[in-house]
């Protein structure tokens, strides 16, 4: 099922239908030829939304963009330094020693 059918049919309640009727309002308003200016209050990067704005700014559907330092931060790193990024899933039981090891 697409994703706009599923948001269609079960997002139904609450902020779960202001999720879907915001959606919709954008989707009309891409039809009728606007654009959308996005901001973005906390770090969004490693959720991968770099990929998503791209495509909108590649497809011309977004005219601005404003973000907090934190979206910055995190860009910034994707670009320099993702390769080697470490996911811990529970970093609270890395001990010092652990922590040496990975900054080795």
């Amino acid at each position: 099922m697409k994703m706009h059918k599923v948001i269609e049919k079960y997002f139904q309640h609450y902020n779960s239908r202001e999720v879907r009727n915001a959606l919709n309002a954008w989707v009309e308003h891409f039809k009728n030829g606007g654009k959308m200016y996005i901001s973005l209050g906390g770090a969004m990067s490693t959720a991968g939304i770099g990929a998503i704005l791209s495509k909108l700014i590649d497809t011309d559907l977004v005219n601005g963009i404003s973000c907090t330092g934190a979206n910055l931060e995190e860009d910034y790193f994707r670009a320099v330094g993702y390769s080697k990024y470490l996911q811990f899933n529970q970093p609270w039981n890395l001990t010092i020693e652990d922590e040496v090891e990975i900054v080795e």
